[in-house]
């Protein structure tokens, strides 16, 4: 508590809020989600204190509203928030990774909310290139790839951060550049719409990932029949079944797709 007190945290006001939380029976999953907000708001007044800078709770921010039960970004308050309370500063430290919803329930983002944040804070305030931060290297001998590769590269389970990162960037033109935290002599990848010619046009890299299955649906009764596709994808989709790959041979006679492992029983059953 006296560590708290001292980066300036209301820690009676949150001790009230978990009372509140707990009398009117409010999700386990939101009060999570409240206190590790508070949790990084901590660290990021941590940093800007050590560093001398502005603090910004990230939350102030991010915008989301509700639609169909699904949590979505709103993007023109979010980068209007922005423009609004970033804009007289030079230096500044958000903490990130959780946004308000129109209710004013703290939400999180989820996997690389923090560099959304930046991503965001980058186009609001029209940057000339966005740093990303990242601790695992998993790109090796490629300096500069495509907004399109990259969202390729995201779409692994080990992926530095999700590709819904690089869209705010993409649309605004404005360069990505990763770095690794851990390994300073790594070289920077630069992300970006200018294809790298350097290197072969006709494949531009290699994905493995390890946690999928590939399913393989063949015979006659596929050739010529339509809709069959659609039944297939149908059923799975009915029982929230992500597909990660798709591939269709030029005779018809066969469709194959992948998921991940811990849904093959699943679909074996539902196919």
């Amino acid at each position: 508590k006296e560590h708290i007190n001292y980066l300036d945290v209301d820690y009676e006001f949150i001790k009230g809020y978990l009372t509140h939380a707990i009398s009117y029976n409010v999700p386990i999953s939101s009060i999570t989600d409240y206190l590790l907000a508070q949790c990084t708001n901590v660290c990021a007044k941590a940093i800007s204190q050590l560093a001398g800078v502005n603090f910004m709770d990230g939350r102030e921010l991010v915008v989301c509203e509700d639609k169909n039960n699904i949590n979505s970004f709103n993007w023109n308050s979010t980068l209007t928030n922005i423009r609004t309370k970033c804009h007289d500063k030079q230096q500044l430290v958000i903490s990130g990774g959780y946004a308000r919803t129109l209710k004013g329930e703290v939400l999180s983002i989820g996997k690389g909310g923090a560099n959304l944040m930046a991503s965001l804070v980058g186009v609001a305030m029209n940057a000339d290139r966005i740093e990303l931060f990242v601790d695992n290297e998993n790109v090796h001998n490629v300096s500069s790839i495509t907004y399109e590769e990259a969202a390729h590269l995201c779409s692994s389970n080990s992926a530095p951060f999700p590709s819904i990162v690089l869209w705010p960037a993409k649309n605004a033109h404005i360069p990505i550049v990763v770095k690794y935290i851990l390994n300073n002599n790594s070289e920077e990848i630069i992300i970006s719409s200018i294809k790298d010619e350097t290197y072969n046009n006709d494949v531009s890299g290699i994905l493995v990932d390890n946690d999928l299955s590939l399913i393989t649906v063949y015979g006659t009764g596929l050739l010529g029949h339509i809709g069959a596709s659609s039944a297939i994808f149908s059923s799975l989709a009915a029982e929230k079944i992500n597909i990660r790959f798709i591939s269709q041979t030029t005779s018809e006679f066969a469709i194959s797709f992948a998921v991940s492992n811990d849904n093959t029983e699943k679909v074996s059953n539902i196919l």
